[in-house]
């Protein structure tokens, strides 16, 4: 990192030990983000037969519920990121999230449920507008795509801890414990957290005020890195999350894992999977703009098409551990776009809409990918039980002994092949960023 990049609240220089503190704290606090976001992965199977909800419901719960609401909520909070504290901002949207998080393991019902997996939407709508905010504030340009990604590095820290300590306390005490136990800590935090990380001075940086919310997203939009980036996102998310969402049932149906062995399976593939992309993806991409710009989107499209075969592999392959580690590839490729993704965002705004910026790429994104993802494979997974049945999956196999032996190969067949033809999206993600990467060398400029 710089020795210098901002000046401080008390008016001392940066230094590269605080850039990295604060980036530290950053990146845990996006692992908090996705422990409360990813635990319902590996607690479906329970929540499923508790509350008899069909796939398409937990479709909506794992991604509409979630995802509608953090995405539009996503553009006041950035306006509020951009001409405010971010720092405090980030403490509220942690309470909220965290709280609404223990709530969960009270839900009656599907209805209870959906509203507060909204409320846990609406709180992480801050975080990751203002923490990438101020982390391009604290360092330059050259260097991003590698801080971007150590802040992704929260993503596979946070999901396997969710991932692994969900299945666990799940199978000892229940899905509701589980819930609880990963929600409550962060209460305790969002009190600390304004103690610990200073708001920079921005007026050092940028003086200007802030645009209008329109007028930033005219210019966003006539930029093309960044509306292909923003395609590229949604579609990479439906890979990350609307599939992610679904690997437990997939682990739990198709290889017979119990929920303990679910929950790790789920945290070696997303978490080890995410840790491994995340990290390669800053590295590669940073060394690569430093040959020529193009190169921030061209490691990320090489590695979404380099991961499609193993994917197709892992899906169909009979032995569970196989499957297993076929499938770390994929996860780890696609996820090499997180740091070059958001450092192209970052790169192509100036240091006051950098917050709008990130919230209109994830309006888009999340909406699609998070959104509709896992609605569209839960669908594409019911429909897909009927057609290998050859009759309705839900009437003739709900409560019907007899037919269990059809129903579970139908819904084994269903599985694979919803999972292996999302996977497909790898390719149309790739076009985009390829795309991107020819307007980069002119559209970069902070």
């Amino acid at each position: 990192m710089s020795e210098r990049i901002v000046e401080a609240t008390d008016g001392a220089e940066t230094s590269r030990i605080y850039v990295w503190s604060i980036l530290t704290v950053l990146m845990l606090l996006n692992a908090l983000n996705y422990v409360d976001r990813q635990i319902l992965a590996v607690l479906v199977v329970p929540i499923k037969a508790e509350l008899q909800l069909s796939n398409t419901q937990i479709g909506l719960l794992s991604g509409f519920a979630f995802a509608t609401f953090y995405a539009i909520c996503g553009i006041p909070i950035a306006w509020l990121a951009d001409r405010g504290n971010r720092v405090w901002l980030l403490s509220g949207c942690l309470a909220i999230w965290s709280g609404m998080t223990a709530l969960c393991g009270s839900a009656q019902s599907f209805g209870q449920m959906f509203l507060f997996r909204v409320g846990v939407g609406v709180g992480e709508a801050g975080c990751s507008p203002a923490a990438q905010s101020l982390i391009s504030d604290f360092v330059p340009r050259d260097r991003r795509a590698l801080a971007l990604s150590f802040y992704s590095l929260g993503i596979p820290v946070g999901s396997f801890i969710g991932l692994a300590l969900g299945g666990i306390v799940a199978q000892t005490y229940g899905w509701r414990a589980a819930f609880m136990v990963v929600g409550l800590p962060g209460l305790l935090i969002a009190i600390m957290l304004p103690f610990i990380v200073r708001e920079p001075r921005r007026n050092a940086i940028d003086p200007q005020v802030p645009p209008p919310v329109i007028e930033t997203l005219r210019t966003l939009l006539r930029s093309r890195a960044y509306v292909h980036t923003m395609i590229t996102g949604s579609l990479t998310s439906v890979l990350n999350f609307g599939s992610g969402y679904f690997l437990g049932f997939f682990f739990n149906v198709v290889h017979g894992r119990s929920l303990a062995e679910t929950g790790f399976q789920l945290a070696v593939v997303t978490g080890l999977g995410w840790a491994i992309g995340i990290g390669l993806g800053g590295l590669l991409a940073d060394r690569a703009q430093k040959v020529h710009a193009s190169g921030l989107g061209r490691v990320p499209a090489f590695a979404l098409l380099i991961g499609l075969p193993f994917a197709m592999g892992g899906y169909f392959v009979e032995d569970g551990n196989l499957a297993m580690l076929l499938l770390l590839f994929p996860t780890a490729l696609n996820s090499v776009f997180f740091g070059p993704g958001y450092a192209i965002v970052q790169g192509v705004a100036t240091s006051r809409t950098r917050a709008m910026s990130l919230a209109i790429f994830m309006l888009v994104a999340n909406l699609i990918g998070i959104g509709l993802g896992p609605a569209f494979v839960g669908w594409l997974t019911d429909a897909l039980s009927n057609y290998f049945l050859g009759t309705d999956f839900a009437l003739r196999c709900a409560g019907a002994a007899g037919a269990l032996s059809a129903c579970h190969a139908a819904e084994v067949q269903a599985r694979r092949w919803a999972l292996a033809l999302t996977s497909l999206f790898a390719i149309w993600a790739a076009f985009h960023l390829f795309r991107a990467s020819r307007a980069l060398p002119d559209e970069l400029v902070h």
